[in-house]
């Protein structure tokens, strides 16, 4: 199964964290591609099997899903119908909210979310990493 984990995490420890569900994926057998969603192309989702979102709160009482996320995912291609999960860099509050609020945004996109996670460290993420795909 081709895995696409798309990052809109960056600093703290967000590099350990992609590393470790790159790494649980790939021992689950997938095959696994990490993308930057901050990137100037959105990325070209429709051509995996499984897309994961990992999304890093931007303040530590979680916040909102950025406008970033939501111009990659309507740009990446066909999502109608594509497995996925969303993966949420947990903070001192408002992770659970932030979760929601990424699902439904991969809902709007037609996504069927199969498995959600607020990770606390590369620990939790690599556990969540074997749930990809």
């Amino acid at each position: 199964m081709r895995v696409a984990i798309v990052s809109f995490a960056k600093g703290g420890t967000s590099p350990e964290i992609l590393e470790a569900l790159e790494r649980g994926s790939r021992s689950a057998g997938a095959e696994v591609v990490v993308l930057d969603g901050f990137a100037a192309e959105s990325p070209r989702l429709a051509l995996y099997d499984y897309v994961a979102v990992v999304l890093r709160p931007v303040s530590p009482f979680g916040g909102r899903v950025p406008a970033r996320v939501r111009e990659a995912l309507s740009q990446a291609g066909t999502l109608v119908g594509k497995k996925g999960a969303a993966v949420v860099v947990k903070s001192l509050l408002g992770s659970g909210r932030l979760l929601r609020e990424l699902m439904a945004e991969m809902e709007r996109q037609g996504m069927k979310i199969d498995y959600f996670e607020a990770v606390a460290g590369a620990e939790s993420a690599l556990a969540a990493g074997k749930s990809l795909g």
